[in-house]
């Protein structure tokens, strides 16, 4: 075997381990993806009650609010997850493609080669389904923060409203 083969031989070794590292947690990244839905349920601090005035109705837009800023931060965070593995991916793309490259010149590689090869595939397989986890949660955010900011707003109209209704001013 030559040095330049041994030596790509050796950096595949070294980046299938890394990757292997950070891929073998699926579940921790499926928890991470939805964290979001576990957060704690306001819909009780937000219901709107009969004798609820004007400020109280305003305070419960404010509680929507402080929600919908804190759904924008978490679609940063998966925004940046999924930035993060779709480099991976490009990563792994290309590895497979040099072992691939490798195992052409050596005729079809030795068992090795075709383990590394198989490795690379599922590493493949698990980040394209990490990719489309943190996809579907954050199109599932964007959904539930356009609710809830049209829930701010119309509550801030219905407090106006009231507001005219029971007579004061703006």
């Amino acid at each position: 075997m030559t040095v330049f083969r041994q030596i790509m031989i050796l950096f595949i070794v070294i980046a299938l381990s890394a990757t292997w590292c950070e891929l073998s947690f699926g579940d921790e990244i499926s928890d991470s993806a939805t964290a979001w839905k576990r957060w704690k349920d306001i819909s009780a601090a937000i219901a709107l009650r009969e004798l609820d005035g004007p400020d109280d109705i305003i305070e419960k837009a404010e509680i929507i609010d402080d929600r919908v800023d804190e759904l924008r931060r978490e679609n940063e965070r998966l925004k940046k997850e999924i930035l993060k593995r779709r480099q991976r991916l490009d990563g792994l793309l290309s590895q497979k493609d040099s072992l691939q490259g490798i195992a052409d010149i050596k005729m079809g590689g030795d068992f090795q080669m075709r383990q590394n090869l198989s490795d690379i595939s599922d590493r493949i397989q698990a980040t394209t389904g990490q990719i489309e986890a943190y996809g579907n949660s954050q199109a599932e955010l964007e959904k539930q923060i356009n609710r809830m900011s049209k829930l701010a707003m119309s509550y801030r109209e219905k407090a106006r409203l009231l507001h005219i209704k029971e007579g004061g001013a703006l």
